[in-house]
């Protein structure tokens, strides 16, 4: 899918814009009470730190990692990703 749509207009005003948005995300608010679930890759691609950080931005947040999964965990871990999806909703 990332490849099949990275060169229209959207996607390549977002890379365009990708320093800014991020600095966006970053002035505004933490997300409080809202519940956040991180599910990391353990492709080391040195994402650790930031996903450790981004456990601050919620009370109600958890991080786990999936071993021998790839980059693109919701592709590899389809049903692993819905299944967690579905408890966070449930909740």
């Amino acid at each position: 899918m990332y490849y099949k749509y990275l060169g229209n207009a959207s996607n390549l005003e977002y890379i365009k814009n990708i320093n800014e948005n991020a600095e966006e995300v970053i002035r505004k608010e933490y997300l409080n009470n809202i519940p956040l679930v991180i599910i990391s890759s353990d492709s080391r691609e040195g994402w650790g730190k930031t996903q450790k950080e981004l456990l601050n931005w919620s009370n109600y947040s958890s991080q786990e990692t999936l071993y021998d999964s790839s980059h693109y965990i919701h592709g590899t871990n389809t049903d692993y990703i819905v299944e967690k999806i579905k408890e966070l909703v449930d909740e």
